[in-house]
């Protein structure tokens, strides 16, 4: 059985919530890079 990470990141700035990243992966490393990646470049 293959375990797959999902790693979920939410953006908070002083008006709230501006940005949630959804990474998902076989590697947890690579998931919460991929999540990372998308909860910056939306705020």
């Amino acid at each position: 059985m293959t375990d797959i990470y999902t790693i979920i990141i939410v953006g908070i700035r002083e008006n709230g919530i501006c940005s949630v990243g959804l990474g998902t992966s076989r590697n947890l490393y690579d998931a919460f890079y991929k999540s990372m990646g998308e909860a910056m470049g939306s705020c």
